[in-house]
């Protein structure tokens, strides 16, 4: 789904609202959050939300309304399905295993997860190139003072993950074999120009101030090669109606149709 926006959290979020997949009165987990989480759910009217991370400055009131808990994200400490929704909001690459934390989020909720993270694809190479992006997040450490912002939230720069389509597809279609992966994926575009008007060099700015229109025009017919801003929402699927055609729901289970693979295989 192709997106222009300068508010890219939001305008996603605002999209799933409309239709219908996720609402207000939901019970929502954010892993690896903080303040602008909050502000987006707050002016979203969300109700029941609960913010993580593993910032050891936060207290159990720095998040109200919203309830707050120390979390990891790759090792959750919650149930299965205790969340309706469990978001994470660029925070997946500062950890050892983006993967693993993909995983607890779909675990931990009952209709999907929304991730907001980096994408693989020709602009962000580009970017890294001319000095717009980062391999490793310097100026993340230095904006928590050299103590916090980077790998699990420590003073270490971490290095910037960024996923493909079909990394999210594989990674979720190896956790759950029993049904297709249903993913959407949101794509847009932003150029930083404040922050590289705000830089010694001069350069980067001004390639990007020229060559944004021709990025623009390339974002609205090839975006998915030319997204600076990328999400996706997975959402889980019903077990006993959306199984493969291979497997079937008997005895409150799912067990192999084994007459189906019979057939197929001779």
């Amino acid at each position: 789904m192709l997106l222009i926006s300068s508010d890219f959290y939001k305008t996603v979020l605002k999209r799933l609202i409309e239709k219908k997949t996720i609402n207000e009165n939901m019970k929502i987990l954010i892993t690896a959050g903080g303040e602008k989480d909050k502000n987006k759910f707050l002016d979203l009217k969300f109700k029941n939300v609960t913010i993580t991370n593993v910032d050891s400055r936060m207290k159990k009131n720095s998040f109200l309304p919203y309830k707050y808990d120390y979390q990891d994200v790759e090792n959750l400490t919650y149930k299965n399905e205790v969340f309706d929704i469990s978001i994470v909001h660029h925070g997946l690459h500062h950890s050892p295993s983006p993967h693993k934390g993909l995983l607890e989020l779909y675990r931990t909720s009952k209709t999907g997860i929304i991730v907001f993270e980096g994408l693989d694809n020709i602009i962000t190479r580009l970017g890294k190139i001319m000095g717009i992006g980062e391999n490793y997040e310097l100026a993340a450490v230095k904006g928590g003072n050299y103590k916090f912002g980077g790998f699990k939230n420590s003073g270490i720069p971490n290095f910037v993950y960024r996923w493909t389509n079909n990394e999210v597809y594989k990674t979720i279609a190896s956790f759950e074999p029993r049904a297709k992966p249903c993913i959407t994926f949101f794509y847009g575009l932003e150029i930083p120009f404040k922050r590289l008007k705000s830089k010694k060099n001069k350069l980067p700015y001004l390639i990007a101030f020229f060559s944004f229109p021709f990025l623009f025009l390339f974002f609205i017919i090839f975006h998915r090669f030319f997204s600076n801003r990328y999400a996706f929402f997975i959402k889980k699927p019903d077990i006993k109606k959306e199984h493969f055609k291979w497997l079937k729901f008997t005895d409150n289970k799912i067990i192999p149709d084994n007459d189906y693979i019979k057939n197929i295989i001779k």
